[in-house]
């Protein structure tokens, strides 16, 4: 899924945010489907490098826990 994301981004020739929004969609779908929403999103895509930059989701500055909130 996030290969198809990918793809369809560089077709239409979307600026690296959007990339971005693409790949962060997929991920969230798939956590909706396993009803969980902890797991780290795109930040950026460095071409030059080929390097990509994750951050994980935080609420008051810690990262989300799986299972019993905050």
């Amino acid at each position: 899924m996030i290969a198809e994301a990918l793809r369809e981004a560089e077709a239409a020739n979307s600026p690296d945010s959007e990339w971005c929004e693409r790949v962060n969609l997929v991920l969230d779908r798939s956590e909706m489907s396993l009803h969980a929403a902890v797991g780290p999103r795109l930040a950026a895509i460095d071409d030059a490098s080929g390097t990509a930059v994750m951050m994980h989701r935080s609420e008051a500055g810690r990262p989300l826990r799986a299972f019993g909130g905050q």
